[in-house]
């Protein structure tokens, strides 16, 4: 009989144990960045790595060629929109079709995504506007588009940040 206490025991500490350790995978898995490797679905057949530890933002890229936004797919989100470098775009609720209203601290954290000139030929749904600030700054369906200050190429960690949002095809 001792010993069908001790099983018991040993049985209830294993329970508690996997419970506890599974609600901390939970917790970590949720409030870590999302990172992936992405499968570029555009124009070329690299892959894209993973982020590495890069503490300062990137600065935007402006770009006059067509490889101005390509399709790649992630795991989790499914396909969106990524800047030739990788770099996710998004939009933002707070603006309209051909009308930017990101500014001032806005455009620091979410940097316009911006050409040198308005780029004689473009991919499908793709154009360019002019923004508050006078730049070229690439659309999506009229949607102004936006990198995010904070990640680097291969991250998707502002979906849902401040109402933007990862541009979808």
């Amino acid at each position: 009989m001792q010993s069908k206490k001790i099983w018991i025991i040993v049985i209830i500490i294993a329970i508690v144990v996997l419970g506890v350790g599974g609600y901390a995978l939970y917790k970590w898995k949720a409030t870590t960045p999302h990172t992936s490797t992405q499968t570029n679905t555009g124009t070329s057949d690299t892959q894209i790595p993973p982020a590495t530890g890069q503490t300062t933002p990137p600065t935007p890229t402006a770009h006059t060629s067509t490889d101005v936004v390509q399709t790649l797919t992630d795991p989790t989100i499914g396909q969106y929109l990524a800047t030739s470098d990788g770099s996710t775009l998004y939009t933002y609720s707070g603006d309209s079709a051909g009308v930017s209203n990101c500014t001032g601290s806005c455009s620091s954290t979410w940097p316009p995504y911006t050409a040198t000139s308005r780029p004689s030929a473009m991919p499908t749904n793709v154009g360019v506007m002019s923004n508050s600030n006078g730049d070229t700054q690439f659309t999506y369906k009229d949607m102004p588009l936006y990198t995010f200050a904070s990640e680097t190429a291969g991250q998707i960690s502002g979906d849902g940040l401040s109402g933007f949002h990862v541009a979808k095809p």
